[in-house]
């Protein structure tokens, strides 16, 4: 039987966190002016931190991500668009 990964269980809340940093990360630049109030909408909106687990994509992690091993997680900052 396969035993649930302890970090799965937590996901949302990881999730929830990174999320909150992102907008008081906006917030900052936004009132530092380094961004415009429509660069802060967009990357408020168009751009999502997500948790993913290096060895879910192989390919990329041999590429790009070779510095971690492939049962550790991290957050991606990735555009979401249709």
């Amino acid at each position: 039987m396969a035993q649930i990964d302890s970090y799965l269980l937590s996901m949302e809340t990881h999730t929830q966190n990174a999320n909150s940093v992102k907008e008081m990360v906006l917030a900052q630049l936004l009132s530092d002016k380094v961004i415009t109030n429509e660069q802060a909408e967009m990357y408020a909106t168009k751009w999502q931190v997500i948790v993913i687990k290096y060895g879910w994509f192989e390919r990329w992690h041999k590429t790009w991500a070779n510095g971690y091993k492939a049962e550790e997680y991290g957050f991606k900052y990735v555009p979401f668009e249709d």
